[in-house]
């Protein structure tokens, strides 16, 4: 089973962690861990994890004590530069001319290229003009974890930052 959702925790409180993990999504429906070979990030399968997103930005910021960034993956490719450059181009048709849009990039175990090369080759890509890296209406997030990238055209909502609640 493919995960579609990836939380990021203290590697420190990995038992912590997923406790809290497991409460939050109980009241969302089922849920299944994928193995995750990267300390810190969990990888899980849920049904509807945008929607679940938005709905936990809602709860109160003390329900997030162990984990840090809540964020649905759409899509998973190889982590080589040309495979993630040919799944972002498909978001052209989906970023409006006028929308605001700003790529987040994390990578984990990966070490072929900088953060900085690795966003200028990656935004090339992206054909729209209207960046807005303080209040983009859409986010395009590429979560590098090893050989693989999970890739999402995600709305603000959509993204939760617990540090930043």
């Amino acid at each position: 089973m493919q995960s579609n959702l990836l939380v990021t925790y203290n590697p420190a409180h990995p038992g912590k962690a997923e406790r809290e993990v497991r409460a939050l999504l109980d009241d969302f429906g089922a849920f299944e861990f994928v193995d995750s070979t990267v300390q810190g990030v969990f990888l899980i399968h849920v049904e509807g994890p945008k929607n679940i997103i938005s709905k936990m930005r809602k709860l109160p910021a003390d329900s997030f004590e162990n984990t840090f960034k809540w964020v649905p993956i759409e899509t998973w490719v190889s982590s080589d530069v040309k495979e993630m450059s040919k799944a972002l181009k498909g978001y052209n048709e989906k970023i409006g001319e006028d929308e605001s849009w700003k790529l987040m990039l994390f990578k984990r175990q990966y070490d072929d290229h900088s953060t900085t090369e690795l966003i200028k080759l990656l935004t090339e890509h992206i054909e729209r003009k209207n960046v807005d890296l303080k209040n983009p209406e859409k986010l395009v997030v590429v979560e590098i974890v090893g050989d693989k990238a999970g890739l999402s055209l995600l709305d603000k909502d959509e993204y939760l930052d617990t540090q930043k609640l």
